[in-house]
C-alpha cells in the first residue's frame, strides 16, 4: 500500500508547495484537484503545460500523482448538451493523467439529490453509458475511472456503487472506497461496505470523521440552496478533515495507490 496526501486538504498551498510537504510527510504521492477557482488544483482546462511542470516536479521528488480529482457531475444529465460537457471535461483530465501518469481518475457518479427517484432509470442508463465510453479512452491513456462513495451522487452507498460498477462491467472503471463519506450519510459500515464491493474497490480515501451533533438529521440539499463543489466550502453539518500530521496546522487526506 501507498500513501498519497489529497490536495483538497491543503487550500492555502501551491501545488508545488503541496507536494513537497507530501513528501517532507513521508508520503508516496499526490491526489491532485481539477477545479477553477482552487489555488492547490490543475485548471479543468488549457492545464497542458502545467501538468507537465507538475510531473517533472514529482517525478524529481521521487514521488507518484496517485489520483486526479475532477468536479464534473452530469455523467447521468437529462440535458444532452450538460452530459456533452461533461464528457468532454473528462476527457481533458485523461490526458492530464496520461501526462502525470496518475493510474487513477475520481469520477462522482451523476448528480442525484437525497430523495431524488424520478427518472432513476434514464439517469442510470446514461451514467452507465458515459462509463462505459470514458471507461474505453481512460484504457487506452492507461487510467482507471473510479466512482467514489460520495453523497448527492449515484454512487451514494456501497450498495449503489457496487451496482452500478458491476453494471457498467468495464476493465478501466472500479470503486473508490470513502468510509467517512457513507458514514457521514449514515449509509453502511465498514464491514458490510467492504464486502459489498469487494474486487471492485481500486483506490481509497482515508480521513476523520467527527460529527458535531449525532443525532441531527442529514440535510437535503435543495436546487436553491445546493452544495457547493468547492472543496473550500464548509456546511456546519459537513464532515471535518483534520490533520494527519502532528503539529501541522493544515488538514491531509490520504488516498491508496
Amino acid at each position: 500500500m501507498k500513501i498519497a496526501g489529497h490536495t483538497m486538504g491543503t487550500p492555502e498551498y501551491t501545488l508545488d508547495d503541496a507536494a513537497r510537504l507530501f513528501q517532507d510527510c513521508g508520503f508516496d504521492g499526490i491526489e491532485i484537484v481539477v477545479q477553477d477557482g482552487y489555488r492547490c488544483a490543475l485548471p479543468p482546462k488549457d492545464g497542458h503545460a502545467r501538468a507537465e511542470a507538475v510531473a517533472s516536479l514529482v517525478a524529481d521528488m521521487g514521488m507518484e500523482t496517485s489520483c486526479l480529482t475532477p468536479y464534473a457531475s452530469d455523467f447521468n444529465s437529462l440535458d444532452p448538451a450538460a452530459r456533452a460537457k461533461a464528457e468532454a471535461d473528462l476527457r481533458i483530465v485523461i490526458d492530464y493523467a496520461r501526462i502525470l501518469r496518475a493510474p487513477f481518475i475520481r469520477i462522482y457518479g451523476g448528480t442525484l439529490l437525497a430523495g431524488d427517484t424520478e427518472n432513476y432509470e434514464h439517469k442510470l442508463d446514461n451514467l452507465v453509458d458515459s462509463m462505459r465510453r470514458l471507461g474505453d479512452v481512460a484504457a487506452a491513456a492507461g487510467v482507471t475511472l473510479v466512482l467514489e462513495n460520495h453523497f448527492s451522487t449515484m454512487t451514494v452507498s456501497a450498495a449503489a456503487a457496487a451496482m452500478i460498477v458491476g453494471r457498467i462491467a468495464h476493465p478501466a472503471v472500479g470503486i473508490l472506497y470513502d468510509q467517512a463519506n457513507l458514514t457521514f450519510g449514515k449509509e453502511e459500515d465498514w464491514r458490510t461496505a467492504m464486502d459489498l464491493q469487494h474486487g471492485m474497490i481500486k483506490y481509497v480515501h482515508v480521513k476523520d470523521l467527527r460529527f458535531k451533533n449525532p443525532d441531527a438529521p442529514l440535510y437535503r440539499v435543495q436546487d436553491k440552496h445546493r452544495r457547493s463543489r468547492n472543496p473550500q466550502h464548509r456546511h456546519p453539518y459537513s464532515r471535518r478533515r483534520r490533520g494527519a500530521v502532528a503539529g501541522h496546522p493544515c488538514p491531509v487526506d490520504c488516498g491508496r495507490l
